[in-house]
């Protein structure tokens, strides 16, 4: 329920009039201070995605990539929320064409984040292949490319056919 209400925030609803902004804001704080540690650094997390995500909507990709680098630091495991926190720093490297090298480990990162966590055939790791396949090509690094959208596809053929059908005429 604090996460909804912090990612209602973070929307920016334009219907919320300023004082029930202020009221929401003040509500999730109280709900925030009477969480316990663990609690609080899994809500801290969460808040820096959202206000990630947000940079990124803003076209501030540098805000983002040190916001989400600072959250790597604070995530250091192997849990899935590291893995995404992986293919969102990749997916801001990428999209500066200096950068695209650096993208690539966090990719394979991600990918083994989600295969450690039973996502092997799950859509998200099905992106991050092809993905690290179009930064595999961007870098010229072509023995890595088909290897990576052959993964991506096998998984959105097999696990996820109707977003993955083909006209082949």
């Amino acid at each position: 329920l604090l996460l909804y209400k912090i990612a209602s925030y973070y929307a920016g609803d334009e219907s919320i009039t300023v004082k029930e902004w202020e009221a929401m804001y003040e509500e999730i704080i109280q709900t925030y201070l009477q969480c316990n540690i663990s609690t609080k650094g899994k809500v801290a997390v969460e808040i820096g995605f959202l206000m990630a995500e947000k940079a990124i909507e803003e076209d501030r990709a540098e805000d983002a990539l040190s916001l989400l680098r600072t959250l790597e630091i604070c995530t250091q495991g192997k849990g899935l929320k590291n893995a995404g926190l992986n293919l969102k720093i990749a997916q801001i490297l990428q999209r500066n064409s200096n950068l695209v090298f650096e993208a690539i480990p966090y990719y394979e990162k991600a990918i083994e984040g989600f295969e450690g966590n039973g996502y092997q055939n799950h859509y998200v790791k099905a992106l991050a292949c092809n993905d690290l396949a179009y930064a595999n090509g961007l870098c010229g690094i072509q023995k890595e490319v088909f290897p990576n959208y052959e993964k991506a596809t096998e998984i959105w053929t097999n696990y996820y056919p109707k977003d993955f059908e083909m006209n082949i005429t």
